[in-house]
């Protein structure tokens, strides 16, 4: 038995085969193809046992084998959940930090479009929504405090006003008529009585001016007014004072006639002024003879305690 020399068919690689290999199939050593060994010169009848092949030197390099396959390498930070993320829900559950959440949120939703590769959609979108939630309770609530100060504050300088009137001497307005104008009427059955800051009121005259809607009714000694009530009334287009009703109740805050009121308190004059948190009732009768006779209820608690009651009359005739 002899070594021939081979070349590959397919890739020419030079091969060492012993002559005992002469027509059978083997793989290329280097390009792994399959061929049948020629046959060679000097062959022996009877091949010994199947001998391992070897590769003839070669100047060349044999090239390289294909590339194996491999699977992609994921992303760094793949399937990591969004910190921003995380962060807007803790700060979503906290009312003062509602914004900063609400913040978060948003940059986490465009962090995680940016990179499908990270998670936590489902986290920011639950801090959004918590988010919005607290902020609109949080306003609602702050609206309604804003609210009961501004009632309260109103409340609180309306109490103070009364009580500065109460407690100082000032002058109220002089919108009694001139003594010609005013003529003194019989005193009605039942006249007007009551107390003014605790101070008893014996009713001796009224008046009403239809110029500006004014009912005046006053307790005189002698020429000196001494304790009196002035009651702005409406009066829609100089309408006359006959056959009419006024009726105010206590619940009633806006828009009452207010009431100056000044009386004697320990030899001193005092006034004051009834704007809210008052019950008046007037009802005046017919004009006969050039009188109206009407009935009169005033009750007012607080800083300025008023409680009269009876009936009065007035002259028809305007000034």
């Amino acid at each position: 038995m002899s070594e021939e020399k081979i070349s590959c068919p397919n890739c020419g690689q030079h091969i060492l085969c012993d002559t005992a290999w002469a027509g059978r199939a083997i793989n290329c050593p280097a390009c792994q193809q399959a061929f049948t060994i020629p046959h060679l010169a000097a062959a022996e009848p009877a091949p010994p046992p199947m001998p391992a092949l070897r590769r003839a030197p070669s100047s060349a390099p044999p090239p390289p084998p294909p590339p194996a396959h491999r699977p992609p390498v994921p992303a760094a930070g793949a399937g990591e959940t969004s910190g921003l993320a995380i962060a807007a829900l803790v700060l979503s559950l906290l009312p003062c930090l509602a914004i900063g959440g609400i913040i978060c949120g948003h940059l986490a939703r465009g962090q995680i479009r940016r990179n499908p590769s990270i998670r936590g959609s489902g986290l920011a979108l639950a801090a959004l929504i918590i988010g919005y939630l607290s902020l609109g309770v949080t306003l609602i609530f702050a609206g309604i405090g804003f609210a009961n100060g501004v009632i309260v504050g109103f409340k609180r300088a309306r109490e103070r006003s009364q009580q500065i009137q109460a407690g100082r001497n000032f002058p109220t307005p002089n919108f009694s008529p001139s003594p010609g104008a005013m003529p003194n009427l019989p005193i009605p059955a039942g006249a007007i009585s009551g107390t003014i800051q605790g101070q008893p009121f014996k009713y001796t005259k009224a008046h009403f001016e239809p110029l500006i809607g004014t009912l005046e009714i006053r307790q005189d000694e002698g020429s000196t007014t001494h304790q009196s009530l002035i009651i702005f009334l409406s009066n829609r287009g100089g309408e006359g004072f006959a056959n009419r009703e006024w009726k105010i109740t206590p619940n009633k805050n806006f828009g009452n006639p207010s009431i100056h009121l000044r009386w004697k308190e320990n030899g001193a004059d005092r006034a004051g002024v009834l704007m809210n948190d008052y019950e008046m009732s007037i009802k005046t009768g017919p004009n006969e003879k050039g009188v109206i006779t009407g009935t009169f209820l005033l009750k007012a608690a607080g800083t300025t305690p008023v409680d009269l009651k009876g009936n009065f009359t007035v002259p028809a005739a305007s000034r």
